[in-house]
């Protein structure tokens, strides 16, 4: 083996480590990105237009790029890899960018108190007593149910039927979404 072979090698090992942590990266990121999915109102049609707007923007750069003679039209599979990991990675990046171009002011909802529900959320399972780490608050505006992902326990006084106000912020992609924390009774 020749020392351009050899360096060429270890270029294509580089970029392929590089790759795959770039992919786990992603990974981790969706993860912490879930909680935002659950308190985010409309959420599924933020999903799908993001993943439509991934499809519809891949397809036509894909288009313009054959068209152009700036793709190899042999590398047919590795653009179509990477159009659906641009599709499955949209909503991760629609949701960000939703919460952090919030430019608004916080409002606030008033909602019907349903109840709230402590979960400890684990990869292999709760051991027993072990304490809860997340809590899902219910509750019924206008006839409607609404989960939501919050920090922290409601009070003991607190009942169904009894009114709640959440501060939610309209995002960016004007979906609007509660932080978890902002919450109180009324």
């Amino acid at each position: 083996m020749t020392n351009q072979n050899h360096a060429t090698g270890i270029r294509e090992h580089l970029w392929a480590m590089l790759i795959v942590a770039v992919f786990i990266g992603l990974i981790i990121l969706y993860v912490r990105e879930f909680p935002y999915f659950s308190n985010t109102l409309h959420v599924g049609s933020l999903v799908r237009r993001a993943i439509l707007a991934a499809a519809v923007l891949g397809l036509l750069s894909l288009t313009a790029g054959y068209a152009t003679g700036t793709l190899d039209k042999a590398d047919r599979r590795l653009h179509a890899f990477l159009l659906l990991a641009a599709m499955a990675f949209a909503p991760l990046v629609a949701s960000f960018t939703n919460r952090m171009g919030a430019a608004r002011r916080p409002y606030s909802v008033t909602f019907d108190y349903i109840g709230q529900k402590a979960k400890y959320i684990a990869l292999f399972g709760a051991r027993k007593g072990q304490p809860a780490d997340t809590y899902w608050l219910y509750v019924r505006r206008e006839g409607r149910d609404y989960m939501f992902r919050t920090r922290g326990t409601a009070p003991m006084s607190a009942r169904t039927g009894s009114r709640v106000r959440l501060l939610f912020r309209r995002g960016l992609w004007g979906y609007d979404f509660f932080d978890g924390k902002s919450w109180e009774f009324i």
